[in-house]
Formats: C-alpha cells, sequence, structure tokens
C-alpha cells in the first residue's frame, strides 16, 4: 500500500494541487494530512482524489468551525478519519501513529509500539529511525520556509518511503513579503 503523507499546506493552493497529481500518478491508496491547511477549499482538493484521508489537528486552519462541518460531511462519506491532536491506525498490517507535533512522536516512538511515526509543524524535512520505529516529517507543501515544497510517500510492504519535491511550484516568499520580513526583524 502506498501512502502518501503530506503536511503544512498553509493555503498554497497551486503546491496543492501539484502535489494531489503526483499522488495520482502515484497510485497511492491512501493520504494522511498532518494538518495545517487553511481554507475549506484546499481540504475539497483533498477530496477530490476520492481516497481515504486521514487528519491530525491543527495550529493554523482558517475557519475551524466551518472546515469541521465539512470534514464531518465528508466523514458521513467514509472518506476522512479524524481523532484530534493525534490517530493510531492500522493500514496494511503496519501500526502508525500521526501528530502534528514532533515532542508527541519522539515520545510515542521511542515506545516501540509503532512501525512508523509522521508528524509536521516544524517545516524541516526528516526521516530517522528510533529503534525499531521509522519517523517521517514529509516536509511542506507550501513551500514558504525553504522554498522547497516536499511531501512523503510511504510504501507500507518495505516500511521505507521517498520524499517527493513538487516541480513547477510556487512560492508564497514574493520579493516584496521577503523585504517585509527583513524589514520588521531590524
Amino acid at each position: 500500500m502506498k501512502i502518501a503523507v503530506i503536511s503544512d499546506i498553509h493555503e498554497n493552493t497551486h503546491n496543492l494541487i501539484q502535489a494531489i497529481k503526483i499522488i495520482e500518478e502515484e497510485k497511492c491508496d491512501v493520504i494522511i494530512c498532518l494538518w495545517d491547511v487553511g481554507r475549506s477549499i484546499l481540504f475539497e482538493a483533498i477530496f477530490s482524489l476520492q481516497l481515504p484521508v486521514y487528519f491530525t489537528f491543527w495550529n493554523h486552519d482558517g475557519n475551524v468551525i466551518k472546515n469541521m462541518k465539512m470534514l464531518l460531511r465528508h466523514t458521513a462519506w467514509g472518506h476522512v478519519r479524524t481523532n484530534g491532536m493525534y490517530q493510531k491506525i492500522e493500514l496494511d498490517g503496519r501500526n502508525i501513529f500521526l501528530t502534528h507535533y514532533y515532542e508527541l512522536a519522539e515520545i510515542v516512538a521511542k515506545s516501540g509500539e509503532f512501525d512508523v511515526c509522521f508528524w509536521g509543524h516544524n517545516h524541516i524535512a526528516s526521516e530517522v529511525k528510533f529503534w525499531t520505529t521509522l519517523c517521517v516529517n514529509p516536509w511542506e507543501i507550501t513551500g514558504t520556509h525553504f522554498d522547497k515544497p516536499t511531501f512523503y510517500i510511504y510504501d507500507t510492504k518495505n516500511d521505507s518511503g521517498e520524499f517527493k519535491g513538487i516541480k513547477n511550484h510556487l512560492s508564497l516568499n514574493t520579493p516584496e513579503t521577503l523585504e517585509f520580513c527583513k524589514n520588521i526583524q531590524k
């Protein structure tokens, strides 16, 4: 089974659409979204693939009430599974832990109870082993922090995966944005 792991979209619709194209080309079976999506329309883009989607919760997600109503509607259709700040799931014989936060992932990974832990939030690509647990941060779809939008495809058969860069991406770091941030930091 191939699992697309995405995180930290932060309203970059263009890059999300590019990632969705890769997810389709790779014939992924499931999507894990480690949150920080943004507006409801971005969730709808994720659901357009009509794949099962597992979500963890958030620290940046627009109108949370509106987004939760929309997620509940999709849950009724069987496309969405969400369980608060973390999830424990089993897919294709693999015990998987999902969270948005590294601190929680590290603690859980060291328990040895999971084959793989995924987290997001800090926008830093990471793939490490804690004892027998593979721990992965898929990086960021937004491309804002490092101008290199990336996500991860995990293969349950061989308990490994690879980072997928998004070509033809757009950065939200316009010259005006960078200049503004530089001036604020002075």
